[in-house]
Parts: C-alpha cells; sequence; structure tokens
C-alpha cells in the first residue's frame, strides 16, 4: 500500500496546515475533570452566525435552528405571525420580494404571499445531512458499513489512549503517539478481522511510521482531488467531534506529557489509514480500485428531496391558484431555497418579541 507515498517535507507540511484549517470547526473540549462549557461554533465566530451554522451542519450535522415543523407549530399557536414573516423576508430576501404579482384569474398574489405560503405549506425543510465522507458513499453504492466500522474502531482507541487513569490496563506505546500506538498495537490485534476485510494486521504494520505519509497514502487510495482535501480533512473530524475536540485540547495543552500527545494529525490518520483499508478490501470484492474510485467521485453528495415542483404544487393550492399560476411561482420560490428557510423562521420567531420590545421603550 506505500508505494506511491511522496514522503517529502513539503507535503508533509502542506498536510499538517491543511489539517489546522480543517479543525477551525472544532472548540477544545477540557478533561472530564476540569469540563467547562463553550459555544460549539466558538471556532467559527469570524464566519458569522449563518454561514458557521452551514459549515457546522455540512460537516458535523449539527442543528443551528428548530425544526421547520416546530416553527409551524409555534406559528398555529400564535407566535409566530405572517407580519413577522413578512418582515424577516423584507431583510433576508429583498430580491425575491421585488418580483411581479402572480396572476391568479383576477387576483394578484404578491411574492411575499407566495414565499408565506411556502414557508407554512410546503414539504418541511429537512435536518441537517453532513456531506459524505468517501467511506460513506462507497456504503451507499456496495451497502457496506465501513463508515460506521470505522467510527466503532476508532473510538475504543481514542477511549484507551486519552484514558487518565479510569482503566485498570493503560495502554501501552502511549509514548509513540495515538497513531504510533495503533499502528504498533494493531499489527498484533486479531479483533481486526471482525471488521470482514480479511486479516489487517500485516497491513496495519506496514503503514507508513509519519502519520502525516499515511494519511497522505490514506487520501490517494480513497481518490479525492488535492482542492477537496480539506473538506474531505474536515468530514473526518466532523464524524466524531467530540473527541476530536479533546485531541485538539490535549496536543495543545499538554505539549510536554511523557506520554506522546495525540494530535490531530495523528487522528486523521488513524481514520483515514483504516478507511482506505476497508475501501480498497471493499474494491477488491467489486472489481478494482480505481473503477470504485471513479465511482466515489462521481457519487452525489446528500441531495435535498423537497423538489421546486413539489413546492410549487403545495403553494398553489394553499393559494387556490390554478396550474397557469406556477411557472410564476416556482420563478419566486428559486429565489429562496429549502435551506433558507429555518433562518427566516428563526428571524421572524425574533421579530415577534423584538418589534413589541422596542415599541414599549420607545413610549
Amino acid at each position: 500500500m506505500t508505494h506511491a507515498i511522496d514522503r517529502t517535507p513539503e507535503l508533509r507540511a502542506r498536510l499538517r496546515a491543511e489539517v489546522g484549517l480543517a479543525a477551525d470547526i472544532l472548540v477544545p473540549n477540557w478533561p472530564l475533570s476540569s469540563f467547562i462549557a463553550v459555544n460549539p461554533l466558538g471556532g467559527l465566530e469570524e464566519q458569522g452566525f449563518e454561514q458557521a451554522v452551514r459549515v457546522a451542519e455540512a460537516t458535523m450535522g449539527a442543528r443551528g435552528h428548530l425544526g421547520e415543523e416546530r416553527f409551524r407549530a409555534l406559528a398555529a399557536e400564535g407566535r409566530v405571525t405572517d407580519e413577522d414573516l413578512r418582515r424577516a423576508l423584507e431583510r433576508r430576501h429583498p430580491g425575491a420580494l421585488a418580483y411581479p404579482p402572480v396572476h391568479a384569474g383576477e387576483r394578484e398574489i404578491e411574492p411575499a404571499d407566495v414565499l408565506i405560503a411556502d414557508l407554512r405549506h410546503a414539504p418541511p425543510a429537512p435536518g441537517p445531512a453532513p456531506e459524505p465522507t468517501a467511506a460513506e458513499r462507497v456504503d451507499a453504492l456496495l451497502g457496506t458499513s465501513i463508515a460506521a466500522a470505522v467510527d466503532d474502531e476508532v473510538d475504543g482507541w481514542c477511549a484507551a489512549f486519552l484514558d487518565e487513569g479510569q482503566a485498570a490496563w493503560a495502554m501501552p506505546d502511549r509514548d509513540r503517539g495515538l497513531y504510533g500506538a495503533w499502528r504498533a498495537i494493531g499489527a498484533h490485534d486479531r479483533g481486526l478481522r471482525r471488521l470482514g476485510a480479511g486479516d489487517l494486521r500485516a497491513q496495519v504494520a506496514a503503514l507508513p511510521e509519519d502519520p502525516a505519509d499515511a494519511l497522505a497514502e490514506g487520501l490517494r487510495v480513497l481518490g479525492g482531488a488535492e482542492a477537496a482535501r480539506g473538506a474531505e480533512l474536515r468530514r473526518h473530524l466532523g464524524r466524531r467531534p467530540g473527541w476530536a475536540s479533546a485531541i485538539r485540547w490535549r496536543a495543545e495543552n499538554r505539549p510536554d506529557e511523557s506520554a506522546a500527545p495525540a494530535g490531530l494529525v495523528d487522528l486523521l490518520a488513524v481514520r483515514v489509514s483504516l478507511e482506505a483499508l476497508l475501501v480498497r478490501a471493499a474494491a477488491e470484492r467489486a472489481g478494482g480500485l480505481a473503477e470504485l474510485q471513479r465511482a466515489i467521485a462521481e457519487a452525489p453528495a446528500a441531495l435535498d428531496d423537497r423538489g421546486l415542483e413539489a413546492r410549487t404544487a403545495a403553494v398553489a393550492a394553499a393559494l387556490a391558484a390554478g396550474p397557469e399560476t406556477r411557472p410564476a411561482i416556482a420563478a419566486i420560490l428559486e429565489e429562496v431555497p429549502v435551506p433558507a428557510r429555518p433562518a427566516i423562521w428563526q428571524s421572524a420567531y425574533e421579530e415577534h418579541f423584538r418589534v413589541p420590545l422596542l415599541r414599549a421603550l420607545d413610549r
């Protein structure tokens, strides 16, 4: 597996820099003995709330707003009104409100009313779905469960390495760092057979000694383009943000401890190397690595199943508008994509409280 590795210092430095940039989705988590609450979006604070929420949704599946069905229930209770929604639309999507009215017989339906009907009656926005890793795309293509197997396996290694005296037996080889310990012990771990890819011990032992080299080779096997490497690293950190955040704190705050710190390059080297080994094994059963790499590259990311046609039909029905109005309705709806709707609801929810408060203060 190591024959094509570029082991130049330049590549290692570049990879380590990319890992540092990918880690902006993480806020360091203190150990349980001194745990404090932290803002989970703290690492993204320079991007603004909405952009930070989008990044957290794409990488960790984090939810930044209430679900749309919950917002609709609050609207039914009067906690959010049409006027609140109208003000939120004026502030967030003025371009959509500039469209001409929709003519429905003798009626004229304003763009704001079209969008309010969409918010209230169209198929609800799906919950956040993180962009899939290469393993998740392989799972979708081949019906395997590689992503879950990697999560479960790495969870155990992180728990063992980060143990602070609770376990009866301390993990051996911790002075080698997380990746080095995993590579040393994994070479003798018969339990790797449970992953269903044959005996992986010899392949783990043959991995490069430097975790950055192993990470580079794993990424090569998974077939991603170099320009997309940072996004793939983020997705891996987002699969288990708790462990990744704890490891980031440890690397930054205990760099001189006797057990080598488990840096994020170590964590990613373990995750990506194991994933690459399992993907390679799956590829051998399915016709070859090159074919599978092409399929991974062509596999779509998570899809939004709330299509424009369904939204248009729901809005037309809610407004009692005939089929001749659908092209004009669809043109307005295209200006406000489904993922933007929860932020409109949130703004309207806050507006309902803010406007009366400001009026009272202005008296």
